[in-house]
Order: C-alpha cells, then sequence, then structure tokens
C-alpha cells in the first residue's frame, strides 16, 4: 500500500508488533498530506495497532495533517511494560471473546513478546477466550 491510500482491513489482519533495533523516524511523527497510519507505521518501525493505541486514535482510516503521533518504543516514552511499575490488569487476565494479545498488552501495560514468552504462547494471533494470561512483572 503506498503513502495516501486507504483500505479497511479487518482487525484479524492488521499487521502485528515487530521487533526492531532502531527508531526509524525518532521518538515522533509529524502527519503529513497524503500519510496513512498504515505507511507510517510501515516507515517507523511500528505496526498500526501500536500507533493508535499510543496516539489514542479510534480510527485508524481518519488522521489529521499536521499531528504530531508518538512512535512507541522510542524515546522517553518507550520504557517496556516489564521496566514499569504499573500492573493495571494485576497479575492475571482473563481473555475474552474479541480480545487480541497486543490490545490486552496495552491495557495491561505490558508487551506482546513479553506476554507471549511468560505464557508460553506460539501463534500471537491465536489465543482462546477464558484462557487466564500471566501478566510479566506484576505477580
Amino acid at each position: 500500500m503506498e503513502v495516501g491510500c486507504y483500505a479497511s482491513v479487518p482487525e484479524a489482519l492488521t499487521y502485528r508488533r515487530k521487533l526492531h533495533a532502531s527508531c526509524a523516524c525518532g521518538p515522533s511523527y509529524t502527519i503529513k498530506p497524503g500519510d496513512s497510519l498504515d505507511a507510517i507505521a510501515k516507515s517507523c518501525g511500528s505496526t498500526v495497532d501500536d500507533l493508535a493505541a499510543t496516539n489514542n486514535i479510534p480510527n485508524i482510516d481518519i488522521i489529521t495533517v499536521g499531528t504530531v503521533l508518538t512512535i512507541p518504543g522510542c524515546g522517553s516514552g518507550g520504557q517496556t511494560a516489564s521496566t514499569s511499575s504499573s500492573c493495571t490488569c494485576g497479575p492475571s487476565y482473563t481473555i475474552k471473546p474479541g480480545d487480541s494479545l497486543d490490545a490486552i498488552a496495552k491495557s495491561c501495560g505490558s508487551t506482546v513478546a513479553d506476554l507471549a514468552a511468560t505464557n508460553n504462547i506460539s501463534n500471537i494471533d491465536l489465543i482462546t477466550a477464558g484462557t487466564v494470561l500471566t501478566i510479566p512483572g506484576c505477580g
């Protein structure tokens, strides 16, 4: 998909967290004419889900030119959940229908990688409602 092109993508097909050693865009990015959240995520080494959650964007298809986005995982705001002192979900979380590991990680102050490793999840896109997850660093 090129910058400026928009598509409606089902949640199950959205990009998942990618592990990057560097922050291609730095800690922030200013939206320019023709940008899409998808293109920004790709060029900044993030995901659409992470950008939307970090910047409180309710509709990923509607972004405003001139808005300064915080790039998750870059700069001073990039602290990972395992070093955070807040455990917003407590030591465990029960997966509900419609949950994604990405959304659970965000709401519980963790990362997808940490949740997957702690709970022996090999496929982050395949989780089951009713499963009780251990939240890393909150026990």
